[in-house]
């Protein structure tokens, strides 16, 4: 006799296969309430929660969904995209999952309720990726971000990493791994540095900007040894026209940098940042660096030959060095 296998008998591993072909109001109206088994693969299934306005999907999983998870201690990642009109926030408590452990806000205007789910989400939240922000709280949020107690890699957006810190507390926080978003926006060297006094465990940074505002060379600024930052990358679509600026701006803020890499977006006009003098300069600072990569276009009134000529002495310098260099060019 010939077993009959139903729908109701197929394996947890089938069941989750065939979950990732539907969407979520395709989910529940083709098996919720089917028996109870399912009905626990469904309300199990989401480890990660993405809202979005004006998405059927979310609003069919704040109105169904939601409400019953029974596992809400488990969820894991939330994405929070442009939700300020949604109903959700009229039961905040759905969005309470006491163990979060990375967490997207994108597009949203800062309230003081977006604030309070922050500081909810507190103790667990190890990720965090914050862009694209209207509001004129910005050092509060900020503030807030450096309170988090186990925050270890955090996206944010350039304009509010440079806002003023006005709390009165030392904040400290444990940020290891940061990431400065602002393609059409200036970083300002000084508004920067006062952040990464407050990140003594930092490990790495990368910077995404238009161009950095160094052009005034503080004298008397000396570099602060508790800076731990050993990556640097600076993705800048045009690169300061003094080295010296660029100079002092590593040295001061990165004194122990083991790592850089440097990508211009824009044709290099000249050959400043390959010029071997510049950079005995740089690298006797910095005495602990092993590794530069730097990415560049040049423009077509660029010589090749004098550029293959200050590759060349670079290149020798660095080997002498131990450093490991690599330059990666193009023509426009």
């Amino acid at each position: 006799m010939i077993g009959k296998t139903i729908l109701e008998d197929l394996p947890s591993e089938l069941w989750l296969d065939i979950f990732t072909y539907l969407n979520t109001r395709d989910q529940y109206n083709g098996f919720y309430n089917l028996n109870t088994k399912i009905n626990q693969f469904l309300l199990n299934y989401y480890y990660h929660i993405s809202l979005k306005h004006n998405d059927e999907n979310s609003e069919y999983l704040c109105e169904h969904v939601l409400p019953h998870l029974t596992h809400s201690k488990y969820i894991s990642s939330l994405r929070l995209e442009n939700i300020n009109q949604m109903n959700i926030f009229q039961n905040l408590t759905l969005l309470h999952f006491p163990r979060l452990y990375s967490l997207t806000l994108s597009r949203l205007h800062i309230t003081n309720t977006i604030l309070d789910l922050l500081r909810y989400y507190a103790p667990h939240l190890q990720f965090l990726n914050i862009s694209l922000f209207v509001s004129n709280k910005w050092n509060v949020l900020l503030e807030s971000i450096l309170s988090l107690p186990v925050l270890q890699i955090c996206y944010l957006n350039l304009g509010i990493a440079q806002c003023p810190i006005k709390s009165s507390k030392i904040l400290k926080s444990p940020i290891r791994h940061l990431t400065l978003l602002g393609s059409y926006q200036s970083c300002c060297t000084e508004k920067l540095t006062s952040l990464l006094n407050h990140l003594p465990f930092l490990n790495s940074l990368c910077i995404k900007c238009n161009k950095l505002e160094c052009n005034q060379i503080i004298s008397n600024q000396i570099y602060n040894k508790s800076l731990s930052c050993s990556s640097f990358s600076l993705t800048i679509n045009n690169l300061p026209e003094l080295f010296i600026n660029f100079t002092l701006f590593l040295f001061t803020t990165m004194p122990h940098l083991e790592k850089l890499k440097i990508k211009c977006c824009n044709p290099l006009l000249n050959l400043v940042y390959i010029n071997v003098y510049l950079w005995i300069k740089l690298l006797d600072l910095l005495i602990n660096l092993k590794e530069i990569i730097l990415i560049f276009t040049l423009d077509k009134t660029i010589n090749e030959k004098s550029w293959n000529k200050r590759y060349e002495d670079l290149l020798k310098f660095t080997k002498l060095r131990h450093i490991n260099l690599r330059i990666i060019s193009s023509k426009k």
